[in-house]
């Protein structure tokens, strides 16, 4: 027996159960194969046309399931668009200065350093880029990068 059911829009899984085995796939709305038909030659089809025109039954999404997978899709991209925005970071003194988690925990460490009179040291972010941070010019990176790493927070 084979059932097919919408998991999110332009995409139906299907199930075949025989016996104890099940054959799990997806039709993806948009995307065609090849196959060969019956004189042996190549040709294109698309299995979304074939099933949408079989009159298969198949369980749809409710608009609540669509708009709440959309907003986890959407959700899911931002939080890796931020993430990528995060590690490219944000330029002070001609360097770029990612701004992750790491890079943070790190630099209170070297605010704190310097707050007590240590020596210049050389940060190493987390994309590889270094950056001399001083006692004199920390305030200054401080007041570019701050603002970059908060607006990642809501």
């Amino acid at each position: 027996m084979k059932t097919y059911k919408e998991i999110e829009t332009g995409v139906i899984e299907w199930r075949e159960i025989e016996g104890e085995s099940t054959t799990i796939g997806l039709v993806i709305e948009g995307q065609d194969r090849t196959r060969t038909n019956d004189e042996g030659e190549q040709e294109t089809y698309s299995p979304w046309d074939e099933l949408i025109d079989s009159g298969e039954s198949i369980i749809r999404l409710t608009k609540a399931e669509k708009d709440k997978a959309k907003a986890e899709k959407d959700k899911a991209n931002k939080k890796s668009e931020d993430r990528k925005l995060k590690q490219q970071g944000v330029k002070v003194f001609d360097v770029m200065c990612s701004a992750t988690s790491e890079d943070q925990s790190g630099l209170l460490a070297v605010q704190a350093w310097l707050s007590s009179g240590g020596a210049p040291t050389v940060f190493r972010f987390a994309n590889g880029n270094e950056l001399e941070l001083t006692a004199d010019n920390y305030q200054e990176f401080a007041a570019i990068w701050m603002p970059f790493r908060q607006s990642f927070f809501k």
